[in-house]
C-alpha cells in the first residue's frame, strides 16, 4: 500500500562532503604559506578511506595535488598543507576536496565556494 509520494520541482543535490574553508576572496594567501584545509564529511554509502586534497591556480581547468600532502586515510577533517610556490599574483586559485572508498571509487568531493588570490 501506497501512503505517498512526493517529486522535487528542481534537481537537487545531496551533499556527502562540505569545504568551508579556505572561503573565496578570504585573506590573500602568499604562495609556501601553510594553511589547515577544513571540511567537513556527511554518511556516505562506503566507508571513506583516502582523502585527496587538490588545488587549481586556472579556476578549476587543471588541478594537481598538494606536494605536502600525506596520505589521509582517516578522514580527519581538517589538514595543514602549504601552498605552491607561485611567480606573479595568481586570482583563480582553489581547493578541492576528494573521499574515495577503499576501492578507489570517489564517493564524494567538494570545492571551495569560489577563487581567491595568491601572491608570490
Amino acid at each position: 500500500m501506497k501512503v505517498g509520494s512526493d517529486k522535487s520541482d528542481r534537481p537537487f543535490i545531496i551533499e556527502v562532503v562540505r569545504l568551508p574553508y579556505p572561503k573565496k576572496g578570504k585573506p590573500p594567501f602568499s604562495s609556501g604559506q601553510d594553511i589547515t584545509i577544513t571540511w567537513t564529511t556527511y554518511k556516505t554509502m562506503n566507508p571513506v578511506y583516502q582523502v585527496r586534497l587538490l588545488y587549481t591556480l586556472d579556476n578549476g581547468v587543471t588541478w594537481k595535488a598538494f606536494t605536502s600532502q600525506t596520505d589521509l586515510g582517516s578522514d580527519p577533517g581538517s589538514h595543514t598543507v602549504q601552498f605552491p610556490m607561485v611567480r606573479g599574483i595568481k586570482s583563480e586559485f582553489k581547493v578541492k576536496v576528494v573521499l574515495k572508498d577503499g576501492s578507489g571509487n570517489k564517493v564524494g568531493s567538494d570545492t571551495n565556494d569560489g577563487v581567491f588570490t595568491m601572491s608570490p
